[in-house]
C-alpha cells in the first residue's frame, strides 16, 4: 500500500495518529484528507488496485491498467 485516503469526519486521521503515536507533519496529512490522490510514478507492471471500503465494512477492488 502507498497511499491511504480517509474521507469524512472533521479529523478523520486523530485516531490513526494516537495509535502509530506518529509525530505529526500537519501539511503531510492534509493531503491525505482528500478525494484526490497524491502523484505517483507509473508502475513498472502497468497497473494500479483501487480498494474502497465502505463505513460499514464492505470492501471493493478494482485493477486498472495505467
Amino acid at each position: 500500500m502507498r497511499h491511504a485516503y480517509f474521507l469524512g469526519a472533521n479529523d478523520p486521521y486523530s485516531a490513526l495518529k494516537t495509535t502509530l503515536k506518529a509525530e505529526s507533519n500537519g501539511e503531510a496529512w492534509s493531503t491525505l484528507n482528500s478525494d484526490t490522490s497524491r502523484v505517483f510514478d507509473k508502475p513498472k507492471n502497468g497497473r494500479i488496485a483501487v480498494k474502497m471500503i465502505h463505513r460499514l465494512g464492505d470492501e471493493v477492488m478494482k485493477v486498472f491498467k495505467v
